[in-house]
């Protein structure tokens, strides 16, 4: 027979064990599982950042950054999910942002120029992609210059990368104020009423005769 001060002393080395179903505030009261929700957590961050990607992108085009960036540089042309990961592209993802924000900041006024080792000059400033860390103070200091309103989150670290969420939102960021700066008015798109559709359909029919009938004079 046991003594019961040691069954009292053992019972308080088991593992404690929780009922979930006395806390229905608990996440995994209802039957979820950490995994399910990490997984859950991770496809919104995952939408949001290609949401904006998507914004980015087509802004960039509003701007003509393929003649801007793309051509001078060689780069290949945005895809839908350039910036939200390391998938591909890994070799150039910092100098395409880098080459990006640089344009962006020339078109608000900061003084840009190429230097003779593929780098830049910011605002009297070298920077280039050896010192990832470097040229991403000089960015985002002279995007605060300017009056970019970014995020207390964002800094060098976060976007040496060339990619991800901290990447995403500055050149959001820099981009509105750029369309902005510009004096780029985004206006609602028209839709056509039944009367154009008519309209168009007649004149169309019109061009149509009118070419057919030059073929065969």
């Amino acid at each position: 027979m046991g003594c019961p001060v040691s069954r009292r002393l053992c019972s308080t080395h088991a593992a404690p064990r929780l009922n979930v179903s006395l806390f229905p505030c608990h996440p995994f009261s209802n039957g979820l599982q950490p995994t399910i929700l990490l997984t859950a957590s991770l496809d919104l961050d995952r939408d949001r950042d290609l949401d904006l990607q998507v914004g980015i992108t087509d802004r960039c085009k509003m701007l003509d950054y393929e003649a801007a960036v793309c051509r001078p540089f060689n780069f290949p042309l945005l895809t839908p999910s350039f910036f939200t990961s390391n998938d591909a592209y890994v070799g150039i993802k910092f100098r395409y942002f880098r080459s990006l924000v640089q344009w962006l900041l020339s078109l608000n006024g900061v003084t840009v120029s190429a230097s003779s080792n593929g780098g830049a000059i910011v605002a009297g400033q070298h920077i280039d992609d050896e010192d990832a860390a470097a040229a991403s103070c000089v960015l985002l200091e002279q995007c605060k210059t300017i009056g970019v309103p970014l995020g207390g989150g964002l800094s060098p670290v976060r976007i040496r990368s060339g990619y991800g969420e901290a990447v995403l939102s500055l050149l959001d960021a820099l981009l509105e104020h750029t369309i902005a700066h510009q004096g780029v008015v985004l206006l609602p798109p028209v839709h056509s009423t039944e009367d154009d559709i008519v309209r168009f359909l007649a004149l169309a029919r019109l061009i149509h005769c009118a070419l057919a009938r030059s073929r065969t004079r």
